[in-house]
């Protein structure tokens, strides 16, 4: 396999289990580590932290190396803030153009599926921004429907109007989905340090 192709496999491998949980807040990547457990060489995995470090889904500091960053209330806050502004000018310039569909089966329990549906639909600027917010999100997202009790319904009401063209209820909704979830910042923050909430 080229170096190009030993890099991104590492790069898919660890992004999916950093998005997903599987690596506590706070917790190290030692690359070494790593390219042992994925039989491979340090060297791809170390280019695959730093191009997770550049889309900030993890930390590196001088001496401690590359982390899993630590969630806080006022940082998750501001990524929710971010997401709901991203989210509004795609669907504010989408408006004439989002294609009639019926709901793919794939988004009927997952966020991050409907979210990086709508990141393809737009221009690939705005694209490339929303899909790397819902990365970063997507962890926090995974511990809202344990916080949520009407968090299956108000996900199935998202992708009714997504997949309806329903472009003003749509806007309504995901304003409301993230003022709700910028209100409850708290408990998301709790939920993702308490290493036996389930992800």
């Amino acid at each position: 396999m080229s170096p190009g192709r030993t890099t991104q496999l590492a790069y898919h491998l660890l992004k999916e289990q950093i998005v997903c949980g599987e690596w506590q807040p706070g917790a190290r990547l030692d690359p070494a580590q790593i390219a042992r457990r994925l039989g491979m060489s340090a060297t791809p995995v170390r280019d695959a932290l730093h191009q997770m470090l550049g889309e900030r889904l993890i930390e590196a500091w001088p001496r401690e190396g590359f982390k899993i960053p630590i969630p806080s209330e006022g940082a998750l806050r501001e990524l929710y803030g971010l997401n709901a502004d991203l989210v509004a000018t795609v669907l504010r310039n989408l408006r004439p153009r989002i294609p009639t569909r019926p709901p793919p089966t794939d988004l009927g329990q997952e966020p991050r599926a409907l979210f990086d549906e709508i990141a393809a639909a737009t221009n690939a600027e705005y694209g490339a921004l929303l899909h790397q917010t819902s990365d970063r999100l997507h962890r926090a997202r995974l511990v809202e429907r344990y916080l949520f009790a009407d968090h299956d319904k108000e996900h199935a009401a998202l992708v009714a109007a997504w997949s309806s063209s329903a472009v003003a209820d749509l806007t309504k909704l995901m304003a409301r989905y993230h003022r709700r979830r910028q209100k409850e910042v708290a408990a998301i923050v709790a939920a993702l340090l308490k290493p036996s909430t389930p992800i």
